[in-house]
This record gives C-alpha cells, sequence and structure tokens, in this order.
C-alpha cells in the first residue's frame, strides 16, 4: 500500500558539512531516511540523521499523519 504522505527534505550538519536528507514511506508504510548525496539509505548521514531530535520528530509527524489519512479512507 503507498502512502499518499510526502517527501519531506531536510538539511543535516555533519560537522561543517550540510547535506540533504529526505524521509519519506517505502512501499511497506516503514519511514527510511534518503541521502540525496550519497543516493543511499545506509550511508553514514542517513544513518547519523536518525539520531537528531529533530528527525525523530519529523518521523513521528509522519506516522501520525498516515494513521490520520488512512483512518479518514477507512
Amino acid at each position: 500500500m503507498q502512502s499518499e504522505i510526502k517527501t519531506k527534505c531536510i538539511i543535516v550538519r555533519e560537522g561543517k558539512t550540510p547535506y540533504p536528507v529526505e524521509a519519506a514511506p517505502d512501499q511497506d508504510g516503514i519511514i527510511r531516511m534518503y541521502c540525496v548525496l550519497d543516493s543511499s539509505i545506509s550511508c553514514t548521514h542517513a544513518k547519523f540523521s536518525w539520531t537528531l531530535p529533530e528527525v525523530q520528530e519529523m518521523v513521528q509527524r509522519m506516522y501520525a499523519e498516515m494513521r490520520e489519512t488512512k483512518e479518514a479512507v477507512q
């Protein structure tokens, strides 16, 4: 089931270098962090982004939006 939640892009700073990371649900409804710089979900940038409180908060909001959308459809 494809979610209707749009991709959210954030700029993460690790040291002095900023890099874009996108959060979006996959086909199973699991939100993944995608590093635009490395085109990867498993690079250090994507993994590091999960440690940031603002990213964790954003992902929680995305899951809440997904749940609300699913409940509204039913």
